[in-house]
């Protein structure tokens, strides 16, 4: 991470108390690090002031834990591996979390369906195993979810 930023922004009393040298600070949702600030940028000696302060940052990121929790995140869909489209009388379809999550299984409907109606599962470990009770198609289906990893799955005819 080598990418640097210079900010030009207006001199008050705000602003002089929010920059310091190491703080870190969120722009357009990415994090950076204060490198430097000139509180007099631009004035030919200290009894001038343009009313501007200039800001050096550095890229950055808030930190390990947080870097790992949003990349992990990003990927949560594709940690429970199964098919995302199951149809009527489905019976026992294997759902299984990656080995690097932790949690419990839970099940939920969209659309106001009842779960009984629709499907039946049994959980051993990290796998679920999904029967599809409904003759019908379900387009709104249900969410498996594994810890913070979430499926979506729909019924189709």
């Amino acid at each position: 991470m080598n990418y640097t930023k210079l900010i030009y922004i207006t001199k008050d009393e705000t602003t002089l108390a929010f920059f310091k040298r190491f703080d870190r600070v969120n722009i357009n949702g990415k994090p950076w690090e204060v490198q430097a600030y000139n509180d007099n940028y631009g004035s030919s000696s200290n009894k001038t002031d343009t009313g501007i302060i200039r800001v050096a940052v550095k890229e950055t990121y808030t930190s390990t834990d947080q870097k790992i929790k949003k990349d992990k995140e990003a990927r949560s869909v594709e940690e429970i591996v199964g098919p995302d489209i199951l149809s009527p009388f489905d019976v026992k379809v294997k759902y299984t979390a990656a080995d690097d999550t932790t949690g419990s299984w839970s099940v939920e409907t969209l659309g106001g369906a009842a779960l009984d109606d629709l499907i039946s599962y049994t959980i051993d470990g990290k796998s679920i195993f999904i029967t599809v009770k409904t003759k019908k198609s379900y387009k709104d289906g249900f969410n498996l979810k594994y810890g913070n990893s979430i499926k979506h799955i729909t019924i189709r005819s």
